[in-house]
């Protein structure tokens, strides 16, 4: 810790009495060219069948500029890693990219990044976590409902959220003869809860048995 530059170094005797000086130079340690490796974020949520991206970088100390390669251990079955690109000249970054397939398990993965070049090896660790995609069911009871013309009957439409959803789900109904008319309350259903479909039969209705097809749409979800 002692900064660079010259010094005068005096022997003292017993009795305190100092010597003729002796000049001694203290110079600056050779720097050891050598890197540092990070990564950014440390931890990442992936939903199954999707991907995720870590930023891993190298910082050069000492006049370091080897080129530093990649590699990865510890990621779960079926997710996969690729860096972009796929190696570091001095100080830059990394993009890693982490595929998780639809059939990687739920959980909370420790994984570990290694940098290397020649004989330097640096390594980091970092956490993934994959989870289940959110999703909704649907359904409505009675299954079966019979009117006569000119009066109404009513359906109980029912969201289950699925894995945290929280979407907002906007319901149709398709399959309804000429001369009846629908009508959802509320519309749309946020997450999960009911709603009450009302179908009315006008006057002239025709008689018959229909399919009705009820759907929910939550953005790509239906």
């Amino acid at each position: 810790i002692a900064p660079p530059g010259y010094y005068m170094l005096f022997l003292l005797n017993t009795a305190g009495v100092p010597s003729v000086a002796s000049f001694v130079q203290l110079g600056t340690a050779p720097a050891n060219p050598d890197f540092s490796v990070g990564i950014t974020p440390n931890s990442q949520t992936v939903i199954q069948g999707s991907s995720v991206n870590y930023t891993v970088s190298i910082t050069a100390s000492g006049g370091f500029t080897g080129n530093v390669g990649f590699s990865v251990s510890g990621l779960p079955n079926g997710a996969t890693a690729s860096f972009n690109p796929i190696s570091v000249a001095g100080s830059g970054s990394s993009t890693m990219q982490v595929v998780a397939a639809s059939s990687t398990p739920v959980g909370s993965y420790p994984f570990t990044v290694t940098a290397t070049s020649g004989a330097l090896t640096h390594s980091i660790a970092a956490t993934l976590v994959v989870s289940a995609p959110t999703d909704y069911s649907i359904a409505v009871s009675p299954s079966s409902q019979t009117i006569k013309s000119n009066s109404s009957t009513k359906y109980t439409v029912t969201i289950s959220g699925i894995n945290g959803f929280s979407g907002s789900v906007q319901l149709s109904v398709s399959g309804l003869p000429s001369r009846t008319s629908s009508s959802f309350n509320p519309n749309p259903v946020v997450g999960t809860g009911t709603s009450t479909l009302t179908i009315k039969a006008l006057p002239k209705s025709q008689p018959g048995t229909y399919t009705l097809t009820i759907k929910g749409t939550s953005g790509s979800l239906s």
